[in-house]
């Protein structure tokens, strides 16, 4: 047995010199990790595709990291409220406080700078036909809020329904049947701005036929609203100052407050809503963040870090990880109340990914897919092969698992994990600092 044991060991070392190395942990909660700018307030995230995230921030300008938050480049510190992002075709754009609009085409290396002129603005939406369109303020007539749209993604705006002010375009956001929402965030707010002129916001939602071209408002007046979401079967969700969360099951007409295990009293603010491909919603808050897996009959808090509460933003990257933006930077959110991602069914093969973030002080995250069900074991061993954890062990159904490490009193070095099931077997190497 003591032979056999020495083989293993080295089995173990011959493995991980010849191929790619990765690392992994199980858990069947969620799990918060910092990625970075945690002395800024985040505003705003957007992901690309291929995994870059652009960050706006209250204080600091934007960023942007080309490796998961491991790493972050200042885009431009001034101006430095940057309120809102969007990405577009080959463009990507950036709204900011009192300033207009930036776009660049080359990752943020070079910017356009559009509608200088018009200075604020608040909200910016990719419609299905490849418009683009903005809420913002012009600070030089003190109109409370305006709708603009570009069909040639950004040379030229054209103003988008005159008759409409007193507007604070918080998100829009488009039904299955083209149909464009867009909610205000006043809810009866009064700005003063330089005698004799003030600004007045009235709050509720506005709704659009003709992509965006003509709005009729539609209700919630004077409800000042933050959030909005509409799911896969044309709910809306919308996310108030204090309402909490409210939902229409019928184009807007009415409205009923969803707030089941939801604390009305502590969540002053829902500040930003999404749905992932399972239909699960996530609402972010002063109070941290609240998630429904039943379309928003009944949430549970969602918080692993208690010492986390102000969430600003949310974004989901294609891998289906949640990054949260709050006061004191952003964290990616890995594991789920389920440790199964939800919309990643097509797998051929056992998969075995890099560990997030490595190297990682204390605690990393990892991702296996199972393509259908078997037996797994996900081991830990130190640089001797001495195995230090067993991350999971039991059956596990087809799907795409996020599993979870704390080091513990481990010390600092190399680690080595293996995913054993069935006749499949996979190891990486894992690099722990403390």
């Amino acid at each position: 047995m003591r032979i056999i044991h020495k083989l293993f060991k080295l089995n173990i070392l011959l493995t991980f010199l010849v191929f790619p190395l990765y690392n992994y942990i199980y858990s069947q909660q969620g799990y918060w990790i910092p990625a970075g700018l945690e002395d800024n307030a985040i505003s705003k995230i957007s992901i690309t595709n291929s995994g870059y995230i652009f960050a706006a921030t209250l204080d600091s300008g934007l960023f942007l990291s080309k490796d998961a938050g491991s790493n972050w480049e200042n885009l431009f510190a001034e101006p430095s409220r940057t309120t809102t992002l969007l990405i577009a075709d080959k463009y990507f754009f950036a709204g900011c406080e009192w300033v207009g609009l930036y776009r660049s085409s080359d990752f943020g290396n070079t910017f356009d700078y559009l509608l200088q002129e018009l200075q604020w603005i608040t909200s910016i939406y990719l419609t299905s036909k490849n418009e683009i369109l903005i809420g913002l303020h012009d600070a030089r007539t003190y109109v409370g809020g305006m709708i603009y749209k570009s069909t040639d993604l950004g040379n030229t705006w054209i103003m988008s329904d005159t008759s409409l002010t007193n507007l604070y375009i918080e998100e829009f956001a488009e039904n299955s049947k083209g149909k464009i929402l867009a909610i205000n965030g006043g809810g009866g707010l009064i700005i003063d701005a330089p005698p004799p002129n003030t600004w007045f916001f009235d709050g509720g939602i506005i709704e659009s036929t003709d992509n965006g071209i003509t709005w009729l408002r539609i209700g919630l007046d004077l409800i000042a609203l933050y959030a909005l979401a509409i799911n896969k079967e044309d709910e809306i969700f919308v996310g108030t100052h204090d309402h909490g969360i409210l939902k229409s099951t019928d184009d807007g007409k009415t409205w009923k407050e969803v707030n089941d295990g939801i604390s009305t009293a502590q969540v002053i603010t829902v500040t930003d809503l999404i749905i992932d491909s399972g239909n699960n919603i996530y609402a972010a808050t002063y109070n941290g963040i609240y998630l429904s897996t039943d379309n928003g009959n009944t949430w549970k808090s969602w918080n692993p870090d208690p010492s986390v509460k102000s969430i600003y933003c949310l974004a989901i990257d294609s891998l289906g990880y949640i990054y949260a933006g709050t006061n004191k930077g952003i964290y990616k959110i890995v594991g789920s109340s389920t440790s199964v991602l939800t919309g990643r069914e097509k797998f051929t093969s056992f998969e075995l990914h890099q560990n997030y973030p490595n190297p990682f002080n204390s605690t990393t995250a990892v991702k296996i897919n199972i393509p259908e069900k078997d037996f797994v074991e996900v081991d830990v061993y130190n640089s001797i092969g001495e195995k230090v954890s067993t991350l999971v062990s039991k059956f596990l159904e087809k799907g795409a698992y996020e599993l979870i490490w704390n080091s513990g009193n481990e010390p600092s070095g190399v680690y080595f994990y293996r995913l054993n099931a069935g006749d499949f077997s996979q190891s990486r190497k894992m690099i722990l600092l403390k």
